[in-house]
């Protein structure tokens, strides 16, 4: 798991993401409050953003929510990630600013979101 504020504030480096991903399958994490501000995946995207100067934004904003999705669940184990026949079903629904264009998606998602606006778990809807 790469966890890019927890590396910042302890002095350890950054992650050099385009090489490690060609020998493991790397996930984004928030680590622990003892080295972070917040436990917010968005937060910890955010300070991706910022960090990671080295890539385009937009390709760094698609690299980043497949960490967080995609590798992500596929660290855990769990069959689930992206939105795929066979996938389970769990969905988070966001809303994005006016204006939002397909092609900036995920840098859109990455620096507007907060919170979710609905919730699907297994296919049923939370909220």
């Amino acid at each position: 798991a790469h966890c890019p504020r927890s590396n910042r504030f302890l002095s350890s480096g950054t992650l050099d993401i385009k090489t490690a991903a060609k020998y493991a399958n790397i996930a984004l994490g928030t680590d622990g409050l003892s080295s972070n501000l917040s436990l917010s995946i968005w937060d910890e995207m955010r300070a991706g953003i910022m960090i990671h100067r080295d890539t385009h934004l937009d390709t760094l904003a698609r690299t980043l929510l497949l960490m967080t999705t995609k590798n992500a669940a596929r660290a855990l184990g769990f069959d689930s990630g992206e939105i795929k026949v066979g996938k389970n079903a769990d969905i988070a629904c966001f809303a994005l600013p006016t204006g939002s264009k397909k092609s900036r998606l995920a840098l859109d998602l990455i620096l507007h979101t907060k919170e979710a606006k609905s919730l699907f778990i297994g296919g049923e809807k939370i909220f």
